[in-house]
């Protein structure tokens, strides 16, 4: 509530800020029948220090406790931007550098806060610089830092099937099968992508076998009989168990046939027909007894081809 006084008179004051917060303390000439001004009143607050300041409030005519006033510390970004906090009760952000940076060139220099320390740093604006993998990109801020596994200088010349690769600072040529097909020497069924740079991984080659049944041997893919055994007699066995199916119907269709008058047989066999049809069943049964099977030739049927079932 404003008080008018009585007297014309020097009174000593605390000025603040429409927010309350303390400005200064000086002594205000006020006439007989005025008032003092919004921002000022009688209850002087003085600091115990300087930098320390506290909050009026209007209402209860009170000072808040004193505290240190945040708007007086200055605090910088990781590039050496200077910054203020708005209130002096405000809090830093979390990434708020306290320590002062360096004095350096502005016209050829930028400073870097790592976490720990500053950098004076050369600007290279537009300069190249490689990846561990000599991929060639540019620098495109005046405070960059080179990252690790970086490097300033260009990598070397490097020869179809080799790629550079980064290590301790140093270029060093390595192999490069990338995106080609690498089989197991154990399985040549199992393959995979190259993915990674350097030699081929121990067990496996780049060589392509030449069928399901290579294994290898002597640095190379070789044919393996043995291997191609078991899929070749089921092979075999499902031709022979075919044309053995197919003669003993025609069998039994001409047996049938020799129990009714000859006016209604059905069949075209005749009696030779039926003689090699016997002997064809004989060597397909016998077929898969041969020493030579299943990579011996196949029995020659006498009738392939011949009385075919009506």
């Amino acid at each position: 509530m404003a008080r008018f006084f009585e007297h014309t008179q020097s009174v000593r004051v605390s000025r603040h800020c429409p927010k309350g917060w303390w400005m200064e303390n000086v002594t205000e000439h006020v006439v007989k029948g005025t008032c003092l001004g919004p921002d000022c009143t009688q209850s002087v607050f003085t600091p115990s220090a300087e930098g320390k300041t506290a909050r009026f409030d209007v209402k209860t005519e009170r000072w808040s406790p004193e505290i240190d006033d945040a708007t007086l510390v200055p605090f910088y970004s990781v590039d050496g931007v200077r910054y203020f906090v708005d209130e002096p009760d405000g809090a830093f952000p979390e990434w708020a550098i306290f320590e002062v940076p360096p004095v350096y060139e502005p016209q050829t220099q930028t400073v870097h806060h790592d976490g720990k320390k500053w950098r004076v740093l050369d600007i290279k604006t537009g300069a190249r610089y490689w990846d561990k993998e000599g991929r060639e990109q540019v620098v495109a801020e005046p405070g960059f830092v080179l990252p690790d596994d970086h490097t300033w200088e260009a990598p070397p010349h490097v020869e179809e099937g080799f790629a550079v690769v980064l290590e301790h600072g140093k270029w060093r040529l390595v192999e490069d099968y990338r995106g080609q097909i690498q089989y197991q020497k154990n399985d040549g069924s199992v393959s995979e992508e190259v993915t990674d740079l350097g030699p081929i991984k121990q067990g496996w080659t780049l060589k392509s076998p030449n069928s399901p049944f290579d294994v290898w041997k002597q640095n190379r893919w070789q044919y393996d009989r043995e291997k191609e055994r078991p899929a070749k007699a089921v092979n075999e066995r499902h031709w022979r168990n075919g044309k053995l199916t197919s003669i003993i119907q025609r069998l039994e269709q001409y047996e049938r046939d020799l129990r009714v008058p000859e006016a209604y047989r059905t069949g075209a066999l005749t009696e030779s027909d039926y003689e090699n049809l016997l002997a064809d069943r004989k060597a397909l049964c016998d077929y898969p007894d041969n020493p030579d099977f299943p990579f011996g030739e196949r029995p020659a049927l006498r009738s392939d081809g011949k009385g075919a079932l009506s």
